[in-house]
């Protein structure tokens, strides 16, 4: 990553009309997909599983007495 962040800030390099707006996607998808990754997925979560997480979960022992018809 620091040869990309060096590339985009260098100017006098050979072949800058190519490397500079790679250089520049390169360094835009790294800090958005870290932001998605540490940030924004993990806050959207417990939305996405909220129906089966929040439902009580019954006790081993409860299960088998229900099963049984006690």
């Amino acid at each position: 990553m620091l040869l990309v962040a060096k590339a985009r800030l260098n100017t006098l390099t050979a072949g800058l009309s190519v490397q500079l707006p790679l250089a520049t996607v390169v360094i835009r998808g790294l800090l958005t997909s870290t932001t998605l990754t540490l940030l924004i997925i993990p806050a959207l979560y417990p939305h996405w599983v909220r129906d089966e997480t929040m439902r009580p979960r019954p006790l081993a022992g409860q299960t088998e007495m229900n099963e049984s018809g006690l």
